[in-house]
């Protein structure tokens, strides 16, 4: 009986061991499983930091990388000595698309100072390291750039204007090397932009100037003047702001040869507004700008051919245009509109208008009005006064001479008025309400000074006929245009300005002595190589002379749009348009095949 007792209990003690050990083993089982799955949890949160931490270093990255795209076509330039045939070859290039050694991107490459070395292609542009350790971060960024068209020139744009599309990409690539559990994640950002390069009309500006300073004083951008199109500057720039936090607005491109806006002079901490479709471009090649208007003078007197060149009349030269007495000695004062006949000195003695108007000697008043379908130009030297009507709907001109009977011509003028002299007393007669014919494009151009003293007012305002034709461009070859001390208050101008000759601009004449006259209100454009200054101004208010209202004509960004024969810029020059951003992605790797 005891040792069947101790039997059973034997056997009672081994189940027990037994179950014993099944708890053990499931319990350690599930303390593995739980463990594993805590070690899972800890890695994949490890994890899912390093992948977290990697997409932001390859987001980090891409900012960086668009924002030195940006910075770096700033400095987009067209150098001053690139020529048709090396436009026609970028153009070639372009459209082959070949790759080899980065040809079809010559125009970047070439007019983007510093381009192979921040934006170079397919190669790691960008690349830097954060932190430290297990915590450090690594990002590397490329850039890829493919020319997609290219519009060669127009034959009837005047321009010449060649215009490069372009699709650009950056990948980032964000990583976290030195950890056993690293992430990796790339990011990538396309776009496109477009750059133009031609030869504009000088009334393509708003507002061009070499200097901006007065006798050696810098001129400011005022903080609440409005820029409305584009816009060079030949020196360092000044900018103004005001106590409010303002600055002055540019509504289209900004073009400067100083280095950058970190560098302009500012005062009163402005805050400038610049155009994001066309941002500044700092940095660029100095635009020569024309020191004479020989040229307005050849096309005046009918040699078309002789547009653009700027080489000194000779006394022979124009005798012979003119159709007068052949020989070296100047020409008679007076106005010619018509060919003479070349056995007298008179002149205009053909039934064959001359092309423009000429006039030799200075002028002491110069009348403009408009009516109907009538262009009037009264012309007076000395005690003469000369009449022209041009009639442009019958597309006849009829001639009021001093002391002649009236003549009638066949055709009309080619739109150019040149004085080889001074220009005093020019603007529009009062009892006309108009002045500029709606069907009138014309440039008037002198020798020397021009002198305005009165308003001058297109028939047909575009700002408020869409299509409207008229436009008037003033051009001194040689001296200033100013507005004439005797010149009324609110004085009212429409018309392109041109005085670009070294030391000479567009100002008013006396500005310090005359008595404050309201506003200057201009519609059109400024051209010029150092301002002359329209007043002054104190802490009051205007003490003397206008103040400026001036109002682009948006006309005239059309490059086919400007008065007749208005200076060119003979080198290319570069617009850019906006860099688009067009689609952004988290590029994901896939999964490898089972």
């Amino acid at each position: 009986m005891i040792n069947a007792r101790r039997k059973w209990l034997r056997g009672k003690r081994g189940i027990a061991l037994v179950f014993v050990m099944i708890v053990m083993a499931i319990a350690l089982a599930l303390a593995l499983a739980i463990g594993y799955m805590l070690f899972s949890e800890i890695s994949s949160s490890r994890r899912s930091t390093s992948v977290t931490q990697a997409f932001f270093a390859a987001e980090g990255g891409q900012e960086y990388a668009r924002r030195l795209l940006d910075f770096t076509m700033e400095t987009f330039s067209v150098p001053t000595a690139t020529r048709t045939a090396e436009m026609n070859a970028y153009a070639a290039k372009a459209l082959a698309g070949d790759r080899t050694n980065d040809d079809d991107i010559g125009v970047l490459r070439d007019f983007v100072p510093g381009f192979d070395q921040f934006l170079p292609r397919n190669e790691v542009a960008i690349s830097a390291e954060l932190g430290e350790g297990d915590n450090t971060v690594v990002y590397e960024v490329s850039y890829d750039f493919t020319p997609t068209d290219v519009d060669y020139p127009d034959p009837a744009d005047p321009s010449g204007a060649y215009v490069f599309y372009y699709d650009y990409s950056i990948t980032a690539i964000g990583k976290k090397p030195y950890s056993t559990l690293s992430g990796e994640q790339k990011t990538q950002l396309t776009g496109s932009f477009e750059v133009t390069i031609f030869h504009p009309s000088f009334a393509f500006y708003n507002f061009f100037t070499v200097r901006m300073d007065y006798n050696g004083s810098q001129i400011y951008f005022a903080s609440d003047e409005m820029l409305a199109g584009p816009v060079y500057v030949g020196s360092r720039p000044g900018f103004a702001g005001d106590y409010h936090g303002g600055g002055p607005t540019f509504t289209d491109q900004f073009q400067s040869t100083w280095p950058s806006y970190e560098t302009a002079k500012k005062i009163y901490n402005p805050v400038v507004q610049w155009n994001e479709e066309y941002p500044p471009l700092w940095g660029v090649d100095p635009v020569p700008t024309p020191q004479n208007s020989f040229s307005q003078s050849r096309v005046s007197m009918g040699d078309l051919a002789g547009a653009g060149d700027m080489s000194p009349l000779t006394h022979e030269e124009r005798r012979e245009n003119l159709g007068l007495i052949p020989g070296g000695s100047s020409p008679p004062e007076g106005v010619y509109w018509a060919a003479g006949d070349g056995t007298t000195d008179e002149g205009n003695n053909t039934e064959d208008l001359l092309g423009g108007i000429y006039v030799y000697g200075d002028v002491d008043q110069m009348r403009l009005a408009a009516n109907g379908n009538h262009q009037y130009i009264s012309i007076r030297q000395g005690g003469e006064q000369t009449i022209i009507d041009i009639n442009n709907a019958a597309g006849t001109t009829t001639v009021y001479p001093p002391d002649d009977p009236a003549k009638t011509y066949e055709g009309v003028p080619n739109g150019v008025v040149y004085v080889d002299g001074e220009l005093d007393n020019l603007g529009g007669d009062q009892d006309y309400a108009a002045h500029i014919q709606r069907d009138t494009q014309m440039t008037i151009a002198s020798d020397r000074g021009m002198y305005l003293d009165d308003h001058i007012l297109y028939e047909e305002d575009p700002r408020e006929v869409d299509d409207a034709q008229n436009v008037l461009g003033l051009f001194s070859g040689r001296g200033n245009v100013l507005i004439s001390d005797d010149a009324p208050y609110g004085m009212t101008v429409h018309a392109i300005f041109m005085a670009a000759s070294e030391d000479h601009g567009f100002g008013v004449e006396n500005f310090r002595y005359k008595p404050p006259s309201g506003p200057l209100n201009i519609l059109g454009g400024i051209i010029m190589d150092s301002y002359q200054a329209i007043g002054t101004f104190n802490y009051y208010g205007q003490q003397s002379g206008y103040y400026k209202n001036f109002t682009y004509d948006y006309r005239l960004l059309d490059r086919e749009f400007a008065p007749p024969f208005f200076p060119v810029v003979e080198p290319f020059v570069g617009r850019l348009r906006s860099i688009n951003r067009t689609d952004w992605a988290q590029v994901i790797p896939e999964l490898p095949e089972a």
